[in-house]
């Protein structure tokens, strides 16, 4: 744990990892941990990661999956008190789109997904938000 968090906190500062604080909704592996890059720093990612001493080599391992997409849904109107995470999730459910991470706070909601699945989830979740009266 301690590894993965200097390695995290250092790509961090690299500014490479985007959204650290993403959660994989995978109950294959529990003690991996996933973060999201754009491709366009992978192979700088990669590299940086193989250059670091790697505390057990024979349980470690490194992989990559690309055509994924993230949507973020912020809300910027504190008047709405809204579960803004449940809508998402359940809009989500409804149209059978797996979620492959998440990342929620107060403010906003983010979800990792794959890529062919983003104009049905974004276009669910904004009839969702906006045509089903939950910001009217």
């Amino acid at each position: 744990f301690k590894f993965k968090k200097e390695i995290i906190s250092k790509l961090e500062e690299k500014n490479l990892i985007k959204e650290p604080n993403l959660k994989s909704t995978s109950k294959l592996n529990p003690q991996s941990y996933e973060f999201l890059v754009e491709e366009s720093s992978l192979q700088e990612v990669l590299s940086f990661i193989e250059k670091n001493p790697l505390p057990d080599k024979n349980n470690f391992e490194i992989s990559y999956t690309k055509d994924k997409c993230k949507i973020s849904v912020v809300n910027l109107e504190e008047s709405y008190n809204l579960n803004i995470a449940s809508i998402i999730f359940e809009a989500l459910h409804e149209i059978n789109v797996n979620i492959e991470m998440t990342a929620c706070d107060n403010d906003h909601v983010s979800v990792v997904l794959k890529s062919n699945d983003l104009y049905r989830a974004i276009n669910l979740i904004h009839n969702k938000l906006y045509e089903e009266d939950y910001l009217l």
